[in-house]
C-alpha cells in the first residue's frame, strides 16, 4: 500500500481474531477497513455471528483507534450491515454506532435467503424504508 499510494486497497473482516502486529500494519498501510457488523447490539450481533464476541469487536475497534492516535494517522473505516429478519430494526442503531466509533460509511446490504419464512415481510420492508429515510435526514 505504501509503495503504490494511488492503489486503493480494501480489507473486509469480521475483526474478531486480530493479531497484535496487525493493528500497526492496518494503521500504517493507508487501506480502507470494512468490518462486517450485522448487529448494533451484543445480543443481536452474537446471535447472527455465531462464535463471535461483540465485546471483542468493540475492544479491537478501540485498539485500532488507539494505534491510529499513537501514529497520528487517519482511519478509513466502513461497516457492512446485511439486513435480515434478525436485525432489520437496528439500522438506525448501527448508524449511531458508526458515528460513535468514527466509521466513515455504513453499507446496508439486503440479505437474500430464498426462504419465504425468513424473508422480510412487506411490513418489515416498510420499517426498513422508514429507517433509511431517517438516516438520510441525519446524515
Amino acid at each position: 500500500c505504501q509503495k503504490y499510494p494511488r492503489i486503493h486497497n480494501v480489507v473486509v473482516s469480521n475483526f474478531q481474531n486480530v493479531k497484535e502486529e496487525l493493528f500497526e500494519l492496518i494503521v500504517n498501510s493507508h487501506l480502507d477497513l470494512t468490518i462486517s457488523i450485522d448487529g448494533a447490539h451484543k445480543e443481536t450481533y452474537e446471535k447472527i455471528r455465531v462464535g463471535a464476541s461483540f465485546d471483542k469487536l468493540i475492544k479491537n475497534i478501540q485498539k485500532l483507534h488507539d494505534t491510529a492516535n499513537k501514529f497520528n494517522k487517519n482511519l478509513f473505516l466502513n461497516i457492512n450491515f446485511v439486513i435480515i429478519k434478525e436485525n432489520y430494526k437496528e439500522m438506525l442503531d448501527i448508524f449511531n454506532f458508526a458515528i460513535k466509533y468514527k466509521f466513515r460509511q455504513v453499507s446496508f446490504i439486503g440479505g437474500h435467503v430464498n426462504d419465504p419464512e425468513k424473508d422480510l415481510s412487506d411490513t418489515e420492508k416498510d420499517i426498513v424504508k422508514k429507517q433509511f429515510n431517517e438516516i438520510k435526514k441525519i446524515s
